[in-house]
């Protein structure tokens, strides 16, 4: 959250350890990483890792990202909120097709303007990550 990134970025400012391993559950935008190594003044991160594991798994073919009720995103005007709520169902989803090593054919139902908001906002992240999909 960005809560955590300003939380890290003043502990690296002044570092009460000699050395820090940064251990990040999803993809972390480039632009949060270059801030981070500008905080880090006194040279104290060691290492930077990613690991796609932001999800919950229920079982061998279910997975739960551990969310609050959804139904609130079919409103036509959103809370702040329901935009971190989106954005999280979001990053869970690029999280397991990441985990997975899949390139997802993205299908939603012409009927519903949420399904087609997460396909598009999907489809994007995944062009963005493009060279996670890659190795």
């Amino acid at each position: 959250t960005n809560k955590n990134f300003l939380s890290l970025a003043r502990e690296l400012k002044s570092p009460k350890y000699n050395e820090y391993h940064l251990f990040f559950t999803n993809v972390v935008p480039h632009t949060r990483l270059e801030t981070l190594a500008i905080c880090d003044t006194h040279e104290v991160v060691h290492q930077v890792q990613e690991f796609f594991a932001d999800v919950f798994a229920i079982g061998h073919d279910l997975f739960s990202f551990n969310l609050p009720s959804t139904a609130r995103l079919t409103e036509p005007k959103w809370t702040s909120y329901e935009e971190c709520v989106f954005d999280r169902m979001l990053e869970g989803l690029l999280s397991v097709c990441l985990t997975l090593r899949m390139l997802p054919a993205i299908r939603y139902t012409a009927a519903s303007g949420l399904t087609k908001q997460v396909a598009q906002r999907l489809q994007m992240r995944i062009q963005e990550e493009a060279a996670l999909f890659e190795t």
